[in-house]
């Protein structure tokens, strides 16, 4: 005779759901399915630009706004084979010394149209498209060659991007540049912001084993801007860590933010890593900054970003940076 066991499971705990919806309506928004999904998907992405549980349509301000995406895209795409990007070079002091330790690359555009175009200009579209994955790779091959001609007691910074990190290609790209520059790797490092390190956890980690691999350093940049978190400083092989330029700005207004600085220094210390301030641009600031006692400080005082190392930039370059 069978025997059946009834098994009663507990009700699930409630859980709050929410939802962020896009519109697109035929004809007004598109022709076609492929359009209106296209059209859909833009409206989706504002409403949640705009915070959770948002509905919001498609409509001629946003259509606009994608033509003009696309376009950027496509100069961006056109920029890369026309050699309009070039780098420009801002130097990392020493503490103790004043002198040069190293230099970090700043992209820049030479647009046909609008001039000098600084990265807050174009980074978002470049990173969206994917056009970055190769721009990097342009800025990483540029700058390795650039570096190889320097001083050898001076390092190369280079930034990495959230969708550089995640692409495959990104070791070869490291690894190819510093082979044909001659560069030796312990004078590259890569730098890398705490939002890269929201993606997927497991490809974050295992690319950036694969880059230490090469004996390259990896620096943590603009530490305090976001989520701040210790335990990416513990979980991922990070050599430098860099302290975010808004808390030195804050230095004569908010009695805090030396105190942030302060337990960022701290830490940085306790897990032997060497640390970076960036945004010193006044006589006042490095005072306070220097009796800190950081390895390196960086920011507008120590100089303008360079053409060349040891060269003074040029006029239209200048303009640039001040006005980032």
């Amino acid at each position: 005779m069978s025997r059946f066991k009834a098994v009663f499971a507990p009700y699930p705990k409630a859980a709050a759901l929410g939802v962020s919806v896009g519109i697109a309506a035929f004809p007004a928004h598109g022709g076609t399915l492929s359009q209106l999904q296209h059209n859909a998907d833009a409206a989706l992405y504002r409403a949640k630009s705009r915070g959770r549980g948002r509905v919001c349509a498609f409509d001629r301000f946003l259509d606009q706004q994608m033509r003009e995406r696309r376009r950027l895209e496509d100069e961006l795409r056109r920029a890369v084979r026309e050699n309009e990007f070039f780098l420009l070079y801002q130097p990392i002091v020493d503490t103790l010394s004043g002198q040069p330790a190293g230099y970090e690359a700043l992209l820049r555009w030479r647009h046909p149209t609008y001039g000098v175009l600084s990265p807050a200009v174009f980074l978002e579209a470049a990173e969206e498209s994917g056009a970055i994955v190769e721009i990097g790779a342009w800025v990483l091959q540029e700058a390795c060659r650039q570096a190889a001609s320097w001083d050898e007691n001076l390092f190369l910074a280079v930034n990495v991007s959230p969708r550089q990190l995640l692409s495959v290609d990104l070791l070869d790209q490291v690894s190819g540049a510093l082979t044909a520059s001659g560069l030796s790797a312990a004078r590259l490092e890569l730098e890398v912001t705490e939002t890269s390190l929201l993606e997927d956890r497991v490809e974050v980690a295992q690319s950036l084993l694969r880059l230490r691999a090469l004996e390259v350093r990896l620096a943590m940049d603009d530490y305090g801007s976001g989520y701040s978190s210790m335990t990416n400083l513990r979980r991922y092989p990070f050599d430098t860590l860099k302290i975010d330029r808004s808390y030195v700005a804050a230095l004569d207004k908010d009695p805090v933010a030396g105190v942030i600085i302060d337990c960022a220094l701290a830490l940085g210390r306790s897990l032997r890593l060497r640390v970076v301030v960036e945004g010193v641009e006044t006589e006042e600031q490095r005072a306070v900054i220097s009796s800190k006692g950081p390895h390196l400080m960086q920011g507008f005082l120590f100089g303008s970003p360079e053409a060349c190392v040891g060269q003074a930039a040029s006029e239209d370059a200048e303009l640039t940076w001040r006005s980032v």
